[in-house]
């Protein structure tokens, strides 16, 4: 009897235990517009004139130009992951090409990452952020680096699509400035994704 009134007691305890919602550590934040929908830029930041931090892009979506809130004491990044997703149109299987680029505080930009985005078959709905219903517009399930600089690898869920949405996941490594723009997107080919918007979040 003891035995069957402990097993109770447990299954009990676990059942209430199940019911109650866990406290998570990780600081969780909404998706966020990081580039606004639009064509392919029209040319890439360029390296070889002065990049320092003081020359960067303005911030804005229309940019494409990101501002990760500092720490309290003014210094690098309170942030830790930058994560984010790919939207275009107008069908599955359009590609582009993303290039990434970073600033720390009074330095120089770092071409982070760049490399190719080819959109699945799971649509956009609705837009995050504004809730605006999409028409022919799909996420990119695939997400493929192609060269990096940055100290640490892009974490990528499934390099090879899997029509659903894939989410790049990168260590900002306490550069608080990250600029995405997109090239070889122009719809008029046929086989590119025409207009392009970026999604993040924040970890």
């Amino acid at each position: 009897m003891r035995k069957i009134a402990l097993i109770l007691v447990l299954v009990l305890t676990g059942f209430v235990r199940a019911e109650n919602p866990v406290t998570l550590d990780t600081q969780q934040t909404d998706w966020q517009l990081w580039r606004a929908e639009a064509n392919e830029n029209a040319s890439l930041l360029d390296l070889t004139v002065d990049t320092q931090e003081a020359n960067r892009p303005a911030l804005s979506v229309a940019n494409g130009m990101l501002y990760l809130k500092a720490r309290e004491d003014g210094t690098g990044s309170g942030v830790n992951l930058l994560q984010f997703m790919i939207a275009g149109g107008a069908a599955a299987d359009k590609t582009l090409t993303y290039t990434i680029t970073a600033w720390g505080r009074n330095g120089p930009a770092i071409r982070a990452y760049s490399g190719t985005a080819t959109l699945g078959t799971q649509q956009v709905r609705k837009y995050p952020v504004s809730g605006s219903t999409a028409t022919d517009k799909f996420w990119a399930d695939t997400v493929m680096v192609t060269t990096s600089n940055w100290p640490d690898l892009m974490k990528l869920p499934d390099s090879v699509g899997n029509n659903s949405i894939c989410i790049g996941t990168i260590d900002t490594n306490g550069f608080p400035y990250w600029l995405i723009q997109i090239s070889s997107a122009d719809g008029s080919t046929g086989t590119e994704a025409g207009l392009v918007s970026v999604y993040y979040r924040t970890r």
